[in-house]
C-alpha cells in the first residue's frame, strides 16, 4: 500500500458531484439489486446500538430513507437519531412502507423471531447483519480496519480526524460519538473506509481490508472466547485476510500482538508497522511533555503538537493513529495542526460537568485495564479531588472471570459503588446482583469504602446535592449507567 492509496477518485471533482457518486456507489454496494431511479429506503432493528449509529450517520449523509426501531426508551438516543431524518417506529403495525423497503438491518442482538425480521421474510425484504452490512461496503474499498481489546473507538476515530485533515474523504464507521457533532459515522467521497472490527462473535473475520491496526490482546469476551488461545487463533485468522501487499501496524508494547506480527512477517504476509510508548525498537514512539506530544519515527522527532486529551492510553491511541496513517499519506504539518483541534469521543474521559468542589466525568471502562488506565489518569489530572466511583459491571460472564482484577483496580478510588451487572446479550438472571455484590465485598475487604447499590437512583440524588468537599464523581461502564447523565442534561 502507498500513498497512492488515498488518491482523490476523478470521477467526484466536486462537493455536489462527490455526494451523488458516493450515494451511488454505496447503493450498488449495499442494494445491488435495487433499480436506479428511486431514493432507497432502508430499515434498521436495533439502531440504538453504538455500531448501528454508525451506520445511520452514513446511509443518512446519502439521503436515503430510514426508519428504525429497538426496545430502547432513551429520548435523547431517539431525538439523535431523528437528526439523521431517521422514522421511529414503535411497533411492527407503524411499518407502512414494507413494499418500498429495499433492506432490513439488524444488529446482533436481534434474533429472528423479531417481528419486524418477521414480517419482512414474509414480504421477501433482504435481511443482513450490521457486521454483513460494513463488509459490503467496505470490503471493495481501500479500507483499513481497527482491532484489539481497547481502543478500537478511539484510535478509529482519531485515524478518521487525521485522515480527513490529510485531505482525504473516507467513510467512516466508529463505535463512539465524536464529542464535536454527535457522528459515529461518515460517507466520503472517496473510495477509502475505515471500519472499527470488533471481536465479538469473531464479527471481523467477515471484513478484508488492506490495512490492519493491531491495538492489543487480552482475555475478554469469555461467551465467545473461554480462553485467551482462542482469542489470538481468532485474531491470527483475522490478520490472514490481508493480501500480500497489505499492511499490519501493530502494538509492540503488547507480547501477544507482536508475537502475532512477527509470524505474519516471516510468512510474508504484509508489512509491519510497529508503535509503542515504550520499547524504542518500534518504529514509531512518542512521548509527552505537559500538553505536548512528540512523535518520533526510527529515533527522528517527525512532528509535536499539543493533544488536549489526558492520559497514558490516549497518547498510545494517537500514537496508533499515526502509525497506520503514515503507510498510506505523508506525516505533515496538516497533521501536526489537527493534534490539537481533536476534541475526543463521548464516553472516553468525558468531562460531564465542572464546578469549583465537583467535577463528573463519564467512561466506558469495562474491563479491569480500562478500569486502571481511566482512575490512574483521574488521579493525576484531579490529586485533589475524592475520587468516588459507580461502576456498573458489563456481562456476568465477563465479570465473573475477571472479578479479582475488577476489585483490585477499583480499590484506586476513595469511595466505591458498584451495579448490578448489566447483561448485555446474556439471559437476566439473579447473578447480575449476587456478582455484583461479591465485587462490592471483595473492594470492601481491601480496606475500601464499597458499597453495593440496586440502581442508579442513589447516583442521581447525589449528583443533586452540593459536596462539602472537592470530589471527583466517575460513572464507569458500558451498559445505561450513561442515562443518568442524559437525564440531567
Amino acid at each position: 500500500m502507498t500513498a497512492s492509496h488515498f488518491a482523490h477518485d476523478s470521477a467526484n471533482p466536486t462537493a455536489i458531484d462527490g455526494h451523488a457518486f458516493a450515494s451511488n456507489r454505496l447503493r450498488e454496494r449495499l442494494i445491488p439489486d435495487q433499480a436506479e431511479g428511486r431514493t432507497p429506503a432502508i430499515h434498521f432493528v436495533g439502531v440504538c446500538g453504538s455500531g448501528m449509529k454508525s451506520l445511520v450517520d452514513v446511509i443518512s449523509d446519502a439521503g436515503w430513507q430510514i426508519t428504525g426501531s429497538d426496545f430502547s426508551q432513551n429520548e435523547n438516543t431517539w431525538n439523535e437519531l431523528r437528526k439523521r431524518n431517521l422514522i421511529r417506529l414503535n411497533d411492527v403495525s407503524d411499518w407502512k412502507t414494507t413494499e418500498s423497503c429495499d433492506l432490513l438491518i439488524y444488529s446482533a442482538a436481534v434474533p429472528e423471531s423479531d417481528r419486524f425480521r418477521q414480517v419482512a421474510e414474509q414480504n421477501e425484504i433482504t435481511q443482513i447483519s450490521y457486521v454483513e452490512a460494513l463488509a459490503r461496503i467496505t470490503n471493495p474499498s481501500s479500507g483499513i480496519a481497527v482491532c484489539g481489546t481497547h481502543g478500537k473507538s478511539s484510535t478509529t476515530s482519531l485515524l478518521s480526524h487525521f485522515v480527513h485533515a490529510a485531505g482525504v474523504h473516507a467513510t467512516t464507521f466508529c463505535g463512539a460519538q465524536q464529542v464535536a457533532d454527535g457522528r459515529s459515522g461518515r460517507l466520503g467521497f472517496d473510495d477509502v473506509t475505515i471500519v472499527e472490527a470488533c471481536e465479538f462473535r469473531e464479527h471481523f473475520l467477515q471484513f478484508r481490508p488492506k490495512q490492519i491496526c493491531l491495538l492489543g490482546i487480552e482475555p475478554d469476551h469469555f461467551d465467545c472466547f473461554p480462553t485467551l488461545d482462542d482469542a489470538i487463533r481468532a485474531y491470527d485468522r483475522f490478520l490472514q485476510s490481508l493480501p500480500v501487499n497489505g499492511i499490519l501496524t501493530v502494538n509492540w508494547d503488547c507480547e501477544t500482538s507482536r508475537d502475532l506480527a512477527r509470524k505474519h512477517e516471516r510468512n510474508r504476509q504484509g508489512r509491519v508497522v510497529s508503535y509503542s510508548l515504550t520499547n524504542s525498537e518500534a518504529q514509531w514512539t512518542a512521548h509527552r511533555s505537559g500538553h505536548t506530544v512528540f512523535i518520533h519515527e526510527n529515533g527522528r522527532e517527525v512532528l509535536s503538537g499539543d493533544f488536549p486529551l489526558p492520559g497514558e492510553h490516549a497518547l498510545r491511541n494517537l500514537l496508533a493513529a499515526i502509525a497506520t496513517l503514515s503507510a498510506s499519506a505523508p506525516i505533515d504539518e496538516k497533521i501536526s495542526s489537527s493534534i490539537r483541534e481533536y476534541c475526543g469521543l463521548k464516553r472516553r474521559f468525558e468531562v460531564v460537568s465542572q464546578s469549583d468542589n465537583r467535577v463528573v466525568i463519564d467512561d466506558f471502562a469495562h474491563h479491569p485495564t480500562e478500569i486502571r488506565v481511566t482512575l490512574e489518569t483521574a488521579r493525576q489530572q484531579y490529586p485533589d479531588f475524592q475520587l468516588v466511583c459507580y461502576f456498573q459491571p458489563h456481562q456476568v460472564s465477563r465479570t465473573r472471570s475477571l472479578l479479582h482484577e475488577f476489585a483490585d483496580l477499583l480499590r484506586l478510588a476513595d469511595e466505591v459503588f458498584v451495579l448490578p451487572v448489566f447483561a448485555a446479550r446474556e439471559t437476566l438472571s439473579e447473578l447480575q446482583e449476587t456478582t455484583a455484590e461479591e465485587l462490592a465485598r471483595l473492594v470492601a475487604e481491601s480496606g475500601t469504602k464499597s458499597q453495593f447499590l440496586t440502581s442508579l437512583d442513589p447516583i442521581r440524588t447525589r449528583l443533586e446535592t452540593t459536596p462539602r468537599t472537592k470530589e471527583l464523581i466517575i460513572t464507569l461502564g458500558a451498559g445505561d449507567i450513561a442515562q443518568i447523565h442524559d437525564d440531567r442534561t
